[in-house]
């Protein structure tokens, strides 16, 4: 026996079985045999307001199509379609859904039960959203065919209520896959038998166990998915293999393709995605220093007003040599005043308070002003973090050691409070450079800082070493800031691209966007070496930049999973 497919006038598709050498004409008589409306055709398409019903096209699911008012479009069609897009949403999630438990029904009477209830289910969702489709238009039927995959995957990735319990996807996959956990237990006792050379070399045993795990997947989600109705036991089978196929390929591909862009996501410093590892805030710091200075100070230990304030008269000093004249600056003058007071105690919040005067006289509008507050904040800074103990009155060895675990907080959360500055500077300061915002204006404050020895003082060698390269930009960050610099924001930029678009919008429009992502490409990876940067000062060292996903990487390797088997599936039936 042979399936034979055929065209009827009706709109429809039929596949009957018959011998094989059957001619055109003889299926064609079969088929009106078992389908006697096969043979009429559809009506033309018509004026539903101004023509009989007859006259009206409908769809093969009963949907009148292209009927318009008075020969003319319909003024309201396309509010219409919105709102059939907007109702039948949540209709087309439900059937996408009810894929799952059609598809295992219809794989049940294939190979088992030798029933139609499978395809009828599968025949009536497809119907449901064929229907829909139709009458969102063009415009709404991506819309819903995405609602039916959001469907379609929704049971693998909803979870539990349970907190913390496995995700739906999880357990699911254990059933189907019990052996991969011993595998991957197994394989991760081999790789570390390994030489540390073949360990650098070959994929690890986690990466592989993704591999399997994604194999393992694809294969189940295609060996539930359903397949088109009408098919023979043999022409299910063989479907359902290719796709089970497919699905494998997929499945164990998506690890391999997902390393490749993680990889080149962290070497170019972009990091979409991803967040930097928990640090210690500044308030966090604050708090900590605080608690310290207060249980040192509890135990006799204080800072010596008199040495105190011989030490900041020598910082007055060094800020006259520079031009410094207290009258014509008189809130940086009030603050000197206030440290060489010896008659106030100079305990960590009274420092903290002059600290943010001086932080604030940093944001005057008067540049000789901010150049000055910021020399004095960088010697106070400097004078803190290297207080020595000969400065300090009184106390134990004890309240010694925790006066220093003091101000070595209070010396974290100074120097983490410099690229917080930076930070804030850049952003006031972007509208001042149009050609490249902010990512010049960072980078403008960072090579400031680098390229002041008096204010490095306060870091570490490998902190300064971090800065530096952090000023310089690595070849891909400075690749990207070049062609921003095209970017239609200022005067030449703009000139440039409007006499582009002009000569060859081909050229230009691609080009423009190109310019417009480096840019941003270029400005988050300047920003992100800031707050590396911040972070690292405060918990004192390098901050790991970590994954910072939404769904648990099985959730996600699932979604791209299913959104590829419904691409190729939507391929293939076009």
């Amino acid at each position: 026996m042979t399936t034979y497919s055929i065209s009827a006038p009706d709109g429809n598709v039929y596949k009957i079985d018959g011998p094989e050498g059957a001619t055109q004409e003889q299926v064609r008589a079969e088929v009106l045999k078992q389908h006697p409306n096969a043979g009429n055709p559809l009506p033309e398409k018509g004026n539903m307001y101004t023509q009989n019903a007859e006259d009206i096209q409908y769809s093969p699911e009963g949907i009148p199509l292209n009927t318009s008012t008075y020969g003319s479009k319909n003024p309201y069609q396309t509010t219409e379609k919105v709102l059939n897009t907007v109702v039948s949403t949540p209709l087309n999630i439900a059937t996408g859904a009810a894929k799952i438990p059609a598809g295992v029904v219809q794989a049940f009477d294939k190979y088992i039960g030798g029933g139609n209830t499978g395809d009828n289910m599968v025949n009536a969702i497809n119907q449901i959203e064929k229907g829909t489709q139709a009458q969102a238009g063009s415009v709404g039927n991506p819309v819903l065919q995405g609602a039916s995959i959001v469907g379609e995957t929704a049971p693998f990735l909803l979870s539990p209520v349970k907190i913390g319990a496995p995700t739906a996807f999880e357990q699911y996959a254990t059933q189907a896959a019990p052996l991969i956990s011993k595998i991957s237990e197994n394989g991760s006792k081999v790789a570390e038998m390994l030489p540390s050379y073949a360990q650098k070399v070959l994929p690890s045993a986690e990466f592989m166990s993704k591999i399997l795990r994604g194999t393992t997947t694809g294969a189940a989600t295609a060996l539930t998915s359903p397949e088109d109705v009408g098919l023979t036991p043999e022409q299910f089978k063989e479907a359902k293999a290719n796709k089970v196929e497919t699905g494998m390929a997929l499945g164990g591909g998506i690890p391999i393709v997902g390393k490749t862009l993680s990889t080149l996501n962290s070497a170019t410093g972009l990091n979409l995605g991803t967040k930097l590892a928990e640090s210690p805030t500044a308030s966090d710091l604050l708090e900590k220093s605080k608690r310290l200075f207060g249980e040192a100070k509890d135990l006799g230990v204080e800072i010596d007003a008199n040495k105190f304030s011989q030490d900041m008269g020598k910082v007055a000093r060094n800020l006259q040599d520079e031009g410094f004249d207290g009258e014509l600056f008189p809130k940086i003058q009030t603050v000197l005043n206030r440290l060489q007071d010896t008659t106030t105690p100079k305990d960590l919040n009274k420092l903290q308070s002059l600290r943010k005067m001086i932080a604030t006289i940093q944001r005057s509008t008067e540049p000789e002003e901010r150049r000055f507050a910021t020399m004095l904040k960088s010697d106070f800074d400097y004078y803190m973090a290297n207080l020595p103990e000969q400065k300090i009155a009184g106390g134990s060895k004890e309240a010694l050691d925790k006066w220093k675990e003091a101000r070595d907080t209070y010396t974290q959360l100074s120097k983490g409070d410099i690229f917080d500055e930076i930070l804030e500077k850049a952003k006031l300061e972007r509208h001042k450079l149009t050609q490249s915002g902010a990512e010049n204006a960072i980078a403008k404050e960072l090579r400031k800082l680098a390229e002041n020895p008096k204010r490095m003082r306060l870091f570490s060698p490998s902190e300064q070493e971090a800065i530096k390269k952090a000023s310089e930009g690595g070849s891909f960050q400075n690749m990207m800031r070049f062609m921003g610099r095209f970017t239609p924001t200022g005067p030449v930029s703009g000139m440039f691209a409007g006499g582009a678009m002009l000569a060859h919008p081909g050229f230009a429009i691609p080009f423009e966007a190109a310019s417009m992502l480096s840019r941003a490409g270029a400005t988050k990876i300047r920003k992100d070496d800031v707050k590396k940067l911040a972070a690292m000062m405060r918990s004192g060292q390098m901050p790991e930049v970590v994954s910072n996903p939404a769904l648990t990487q099985q959730q996600r390797d699932l979604a791209k999973l299913l959104l590829l088997q419904q691409t190729e599936r939507g391929m293939n039936n076009e």
